[in-house]
């Protein structure tokens, strides 16, 4: 069972050199999840040799550039690459206008379905499950709204043969 974090950057909002904007990638039974899309994501993604056709959702903590200015660039690559399953987005209030007027303003046209879900940064929250993982929001101090999200990997059933279970006499 695979669990582990890639960071592509977590530098402060003026890249450095060997340093990067915001965006991590969990990856969880090689399904990924992009937190933050700060500038450069996609090359840093190829430098990591990230599966990007796997992310399926993207968590963006706040609306503070290094945070989210890659996101147009990604998504909209996407496109370009013909992309056809729907991508699920959560973010504070402010992340639907922020991704239409972008879209709207470079006449940029996604050939999926965009599903974006505003967070409330306030309170603790569920906010999404699948058969990997559950994903809460942690409220955070920072100028502007933001959260944090805890992933919390699910329990999997164990893989036995009840048979063998009984023949051996092992008691669950």
């Amino acid at each position: 069972m695979t669990f582990e974090v890639t960071i592509l950057g977590s530098n402060a909002a003026v890249p450095a050199f060997g340093r990067h904007p915001s965006a991590q990638v969990l990856n969880v039974n090689e399904q990924y999840y992009l937190i933050d899309c700060g500038e450069g994501t996609q090359i840093r993604m190829n430098d990591y040799s990230i599966r990007r056709h796997r992310i399926n959702q993207i968590f963006i903590s706040h609306l503070h550039g290094d945070h989210v200015f890659g996101l147009i660039g990604l998504l909209t690559s996407y496109s370009l690459g013909q992309r056809k399953e729907p991508m699920d987005i959560f973010g504070p209030e402010g992340i639907q206008e922020f991704l239409e007027v972008q879209l709207k303003i470079s006449q940029s046209h996604l050939t999926y379905d965009l599903n974006v879900h505003v967070v409330d940064p306030t309170q603790s929250n569920l906010i999404f499950r699948d058969k990997n993982v559950e994903v809460t929001t942690i409220p955070l101090d920072h100028r502007i709204p933001a959260c944090g999200y805890l992933f919390r990997e699910k329990k999997r059933l164990l893989n036995v043969i009840p048979e063998k279970l009984i023949e051996f006499g092992i008691d669950i």
